[in-house]
């Protein structure tokens, strides 16, 4: 216990109220801080942060201190790269093509209102391939649609053929 100071407390604090509270706000009619679940995993990667600088900091190099070091990296580095596929992904052709298709799609305007925003889940696959015959990709793409009325969790398939010149939106699932 001499390793959880009031920080590394605090973080985990906010962490599991954050995501506790993603849980609601996505199962029950609540439009407000949706986020919620994604920035909790940022305060998850400072609570583990916090734990290894106080290990690190205050134990010698025993072996369960190694192992818990080690047992920290491996929980921080899924992380990491979640956060950059998500920046990655938001900058992608993909997502231009779906957020394109999706401000034409009357269904989902009628339904839920004009669209304010697009949010981007940290979920989902993105891959293409450039070779002589052209370049080819899928990408699986999960947003939350803020609209007017309500919010909407969907997820599209987007792919790119050889022949084509630019990305179709395929499926959309909401």
């Amino acid at each position: 216990m001499k390793y959880f100071n009031k920080v590394t407390i605090f973080l985990i604090a906010t962490w599991l109220i954050l995501w506790i509270y993603s849980f609601l706000a996505e199962y029950f009619p609540i439009y407000f801080f949706w986020e919620s679940g994604f920035i909790c995993w940022t305060f998850f990667l400072l609570a583990l942060s916090s734990l290894a600088y106080n290990i690190s900091n205050n134990t010698q190099n025993t072996l369960i201190s190694n192992i818990f070091k080690i047992l920290v990296l491996v929980l921080i580095v899924p992380i990491i790269f979640k956060y950059i596929f998500l920046f990655s992904l938001k900058s992608s052709k993909p997502f231009e093509q779906l957020e394109k298709e999706i401000s034409v799609n009357e269904k989902l305007v009628n339904q839920i209102g004009e669209i304010n925003e697009i949010s981007v889940i940290p979920r989902g696959s993105y891959g293409y391939k450039k070779n002589s015959s052209g370049t080819f990709g899928r990408a699986k793409l999960n947003v939350i649609l803020k609209g007017k009325n309500e919010y909407k969790k969907i997820q599209a398939l987007v792919t790119k053929e050889k022949d084509s010149s630019g990305w179709n939106v395929i499926n959309i699932e909401y």
